[in-house]
């Protein structure tokens, strides 16, 4: 595991388990690569310059307690809410709010 946030109070990390694309050549591309992403909510930040690279041909388990980000990091990376600050790139190209490509992705 791989503790996502450095933050005592959170405990969000994220597993990865590997296995096989068939018939692509981009197995462990870049899916989804965020860049410097902060999110908060009124005073509360959830996620601060998080730097985060989901590859083609892995899947991730994102794990921790309640409230400390896992459905906004989701939201985020299916292009449902709109980050603070940072970037967020599906296969390689600039994501937006509503992204049809990162819905399918996530």
């Amino acid at each position: 595991s791989k503790r996502l946030c450095d933050q005592e109070c959170c405990t969000t990390c994220i597993s990865t388990l590997e296995f096989s694309v068939m018939g692509t050549t981009k197995a462990n591309s870049p899916a989804i690569e965020l860049r410097k992403v902060s999110k908060s909510y009124d005073q509360r930040i959830v996620w601060k310059d998080l730097d985060l690279v989901f590859h083609l041909g892995q899947i991730y388990v994102l794990h921790g307690q309640n409230g400390c980000g896992k459905t906004t990091l989701l939201r985020l990376l299916a292009g449902l809410t709109l980050a603070d600050h940072g970037e967020i790139f599906l296969l390689a190209n600039p994501a937006s709010i509503g992204d049809q490509r990162a819905q399918d992705l996530v």
